[in-house]
């Protein structure tokens, strides 16, 4: 028996494809039972998803969603109820796996699936196929709706082995749209851009992120694996660069000597460059070897969230085990090494004083020249972390996630989520932020990304409006009249 199945993600302005969906797909292939007719919808690359889905004609559809993306999922599953009231659907990501009752409640979906997907997904879809509805209630990893009441099953143990997920299924992105994009700010302006993970999990516990919620324990696809696939990209796909996913690339420092040193043997490291994220209180100075090791093995550019240049907030996000003296030896040792620093900063954060902004915008002022490129996000609770219980606890956002979202659309502007500092101030130090990051950034750049947007930017479509490119060149340019500091 043959079944169609369209995979949608809902749209969210980003640059990389949804990896996510990709490696479902990959695993469904080759571990289901039966006959498959797959389309991954991806709302950053079709202008309607409700109008692919019903050219489509699924039989079942699966959704993904982080937080932001998780209102427009609920949207488009109850038109697609409304539309074909036979079509199962379900629902991953995520926010399902931090708030599957509210999810569940909200929109039209059959079953969660909750934590690492691949597994759980294939069993779902089969035992659909199989016809036993009532089987599916019983599958590890779910939850569902009955009777009013959302009833969340046994968590499935995570897959031990990464090697055993196939690549994702590039084949069903539009990978020329992902790879055809320029990008702005983070270093990489220039197309051929794609993303690629080499492990899942982080053995630390920010306060603003919930990736434990969906990844229990940190794990790694073999050197090897991850070689086989960088040669795809190049071969396949024409990729040039690469941003590795991982949430902390550097853990095992062992490792990445090894990767280093594959790619350099191969030689793919002269066809292919890339970035990584890194952690500041990872970094000494005994490993200037490794990051210059990176650096000859096609690395551009490594990544820190330096969140802040106060202890007392660095304490609040990352739970007393960064400094900002760890942030300072970060810079100057990955500075050294000759690769780029790229550092992103958070304001506005629950429990952060006046003075503490300030702290934070003198670290940057004084990292100025070692800094390539930084970029300042404000302080954002989402459901999953333990910012957004701070927040719920206190009264700074709604109980319900989704009643938080519809209090955002209905007062445009920019959100601040802080008991300790006027809003004012905050949007006040990321404009200022803002323009001191875009000073950074080459002219050269700037302009580079302009005629992108010119030529191509009818095919983004997060950048659907009108007025995007002029927004931007104002943004871009009247950056160049402001104070360095």
């Amino acid at each position: 028996m043959s079944i169609k199945i369209g995979l949608i993600n809902p749209k969210m302005e980003g640059p990389y494809p949804p990896l996510g969906l990709g490696y479902i797909t990959s695993y469904l292939r080759r571990y289901g039972s039966h006959s498959y007719e797959i389309r991954i919808i991806d709302g950053n690359t079709c202008a309607d998803v409700k109008k692919e889905v019903e050219k489509f004609n699924p039989d079942m559809v699966g959704f993904t969603g982080h937080s932001p993306q998780i209102t427009e999922a609920v949207k488009l599953s109850n038109e697609i109820r409304g539309w074909r009231k036979d079509i199962f659907q379900m629902v991953g990501g995520v926010h399902v796996s931090a708030d599957p009752i509210n999810t569940l409640k909200r929109g039209s979906f059959d079953l969660a699936v909750l934590g690492e997907g691949e597994a759980t997904f294939v069993e779902a879809v089969d035992t659909f196929i199989g016809g036993e509805r009532g089987a599916i209630k019983n599958i590890k990893g779910t939850a569902y709706l009955e009777g009013g009441k959302t009833i969340i099953n046994e968590r499935r143990p995570q897959i031990d082995d990464l090697d055993t997920i196939p690549f994702p299924a590039r084949d069903l992105f539009d990978m020329d749209y992902y790879l055809g994009l320029s990008f702005g700010v983070r270093g990489l302006v220039r197309s051929g851009v794609t993303s690629i993970t080499s492990s899942r999990g982080c053995p630390y516990s920010c306060s603003f992120c919930g990736v434990n919620i969906v990844f229990k324990k940190v794990r790694q696809f073999s050197r090897e694996y991850c070689m086989a696939e960088i040669v795809e990209l190049a071969a396949k796909y024409n990729a040039r660069s690469l941003y590795f996913a991982d949430d902390t690339f550097i853990t095992n420092k062992k490792s990445v000597f090894t990767f280093c040193e594959n790619l350099i043997r191969s030689g793919i490291s002269k066809k292919i460059s890339w970035t990584a994220q890194a952690r500041a209180n990872l970094i000494n100075w005994q490993d200037l070897d490794m990051l210059r090791l990176m650096k000859s093995a096609g690395c551009i550019q490594l990544e820190y969230g330096f969140e802040s240049g106060s202890d007392h907030v660095l304490g609040l996000l990352k739970q007393n085990k960064v400094t900002v003296e760890d942030n300072q030896r970060a810079i100057d040792v990955t500075h050294k090494s000759g690769l780029r620093t790229l550092g992103t900063f958070i304001v506005g954060t629950p429990g952060e004083g006046v003075e503490d902004l300030e702290m934070t915008k003198a670290f940057i002022r004084k990292n100025l020249k070692k800094l390539d490129y930084f970029q300042t996000f404000i302080c954002t609770p989402f459901p999953g972390s333990p910012l957004y219980e701070t927040c719920r606890e206190k009264g700074i956002v709604e109980a319900d996630y989704f009643d938080e979202a519809e209090k955002r659309e209905r007062n445009p502007g920019i959100a601040v989520y802080t008991d300790t500092i006027e809003h004012d101030i905050v949007v006040e130090a990321l404009k200022y932020l803002d323009y001191l990051g875009l000073k950074k950034v080459r002219l050269k750049d700037k302009v580079i990304w302009v005629l992108y947007h010119l030529v191509k930017g009818n095919r983004d479509v997060s950048h659907r409006d009108k007025l995007y490119i002029f927004k931007r060149l104002h943004f871009y340019f009247s950056s160049l009249f402001r104070p360095a500091a």
